[in-house]
């Protein structure tokens, strides 16, 4: 596996973040796990503690009472300072130690003043309390304590120490001291601990195996995409990448990689198509002026023929500087390379001009231009621009607009914005071509068409779109054409 993959990293983050996991959750378990082995050790010494002395008071009842039927009762009913009492504890301790219950226990009787009175067992160390955990005004409530006591020679023995004070009358008549060795407590954490450690390293060596086969399982649909990507080239356009069932993050790359191979074969196919139309366009007038050169030459023709040559490929010249500057200006609209010089203009008052400019050609082919601008109508925008998109509009309509028929242009205030509509009782375009109307180089055929190159609608449609607008068309056959612009309005 390659140290510097995905599926590398993907590894062994996977194996971090379970073997961060594992150290947390054993350390979590070790300290539940001591604490409750503690919690139930000093419950257990409270029991023996608790029953220890009630024990012990069932064996001064009994032997008072005895004591009181053999006639010789003892001294005093008290506890306290008691000598027989005394002599009775250690009596219970000798007859109870061996007792199963006391196993692993070490009890302890203590008199009020501290002193010891009896043990099951000697504890080298931890003989005598602390005078202060006996005196009678620090309450009856029972202490544990931490006690270190010596075993063998040079060798330490901690106990678990639970003092319990017993009272009568409100004095403290005794303490019943029971001891446990923590070895009960250390003994089962350092097998926990030991299994912990040994289990640490399996369970990482188990976590980057699964992590890998996992990363590998996850990055198996990306291999198939790179392997379909590297495939696809200029003349492969049309492959797409393999998505993954489902909707995941992986799905939504690949649907959003195909949908960007969808834009670049338009545009592939887009620019092949104009390129191609291009070269079409100009190799025409280029054939021209070949010929007519080359018939020149041949026949050796006199100044007039010279002359005609000339012209013919002065207008041919000037066809394709035409068609270089439309191309020119296509190409900054499309990539924004001029800025608009924006300002509020009377869309209304450049219709005026506009028509006012077109009214002689129109007079001279007999066509009637109509003008219906009843109100200013504000829009902001360029006013170069504009002045081109109403050129092109009408420069369309008349060209394809017959004798004797009309040419309308209407500005008008809509909700939408501000609506310039330029049309014609032409012979229309058919249904099919309606689509191709503002294509480059398009040119869908119409009865009566002129020479043209294509890219006047184009470039009105990217003018309107540059402004935040847009163009319409509505035409029927024989009926003639209705081009409208919607462009935004202005400041009023």
């Amino acid at each position: 596996m390659d140290a510097g993959s995905l599926r590398f990293r993907m590894t062994g983050l996977y194996v971090a973040a379970m073997a961060l996991t594992f150290v947390l959750v054993g350390v979590a378990v070790y300290r539940l796990t001591g604490g409750a082995i503690r919690r139930d050790l000093d419950h257990l010494l409270v029991l023996r503690a608790e029953g220890i002395a009630a024990s012990i008071d069932t064996f001064w009842t009994v032997e008072a009472e005895e004591a009181l039927r053999a006639g010789r009762p003892l001294g005093t009913a008290s506890k306290v300072g008691n000598a027989d009492f005394a002599r009775l504890a250690r009596r219970w301790v000798e007859e109870r130690a061996q007792d199963p219950v006391l196993l692993d226990i070490v009890v302890q009787i203590f008199g009020p003043e501290g002193r010891l009175v009896s043990a099951t067992q000697t504890v080298a160390g931890a003989t005598l309390l602390p005078f202060e955990d006996l005196r009678p005004d620090l309450g009856p409530e029972a202490r544990f304590l931490n006690i270190v006591g010596n075993g063998a020679p040079g060798q330490e023995i901690r106990f678990r120490a639970l003092s319990f004070p017993v009272s009568e009358a409100g004095r403290l008549a005794y303490v019943v001291r029971v001891l446990s060795p923590l070895a009960t407590v250390e003994a089962p954490l350092r097998r926990l601990r030991l299994i912990l450690l040994l289990a640490l390293p399996v369970a990482v060596v188990l976590s980057a195996a699964a992590g890998a086969w996992l990363a590998g399982r996850a990055l198996r649909p990306v291999d198939r995409m790179i392997d379909s990507a590297q495939a696809i080239s200029a003349e492969t356009l049309h492959r797409r990448l393999p998505a993954p069932r489902g909707r995941d993050e992986l799905s939504r790359l690949a649907a959003t990689f195909n949908g960007l191979l969808d834009r670049i074969e338009t545009g592939f196919s887009f620019h092949r198509q104009f390129w191609e139309d291009v070269a079409h366009e100009l190799k025409t007038p280029l054939a021209i002026m070949k010929g007519e050169i080359e018939v020149a030459l041949r026949t050796g023709a006199d100044a007039e023929g010279s002359r005609q040559a000339l012209a013919s490929n002065l207008e041919e010249a000037e066809r394709l500087i035409r068609l270089i500057e439309k191309m020119l200006t296509l190409a900054r609209l499309d990539r924004g390379g001029a800025p608009l010089e924006t300002a509020d203009l009377d869309l209304a008052g450049l219709a005026l001009r506009a028509v006012e400019e077109f009214r002689t050609p129109a007079e001279g082919k007999g066509v009637r231009l109509l003008l219906d601008a009843p109100a200013a109508a504000s829009v902001r925008g360029d006013e170069a621009r504009l002045r081109g998109l109403f050129y092109i509009l009408l420069d369309n309509a008349v060209k394809f607009t017959p004798a004797g028929g009309t040419v309308a242009v209407e500005v008008a205030a809509a909700a939408d914005g501000v609506r310039l509509t330029v049309s014609d009782t032409g012979p229309g375009i058919a249904e099919e071509d309606l689509g191709r109307v503002f294509d480059r180089f398009g040119r869908p055929g119409r009865p009566g068409e002129g020479g043209g190159f294509g890219l006047g609608l184009s470039i009105a449609k990217a003018v309107a779109e540059s402004h935040g607008g847009r163009i319409e068309v509505r035409s029927r056959v024989g009926r003639g054409s209705a081009f409208t612009a919607v462009l935004p309005g202005g400041r009023t």
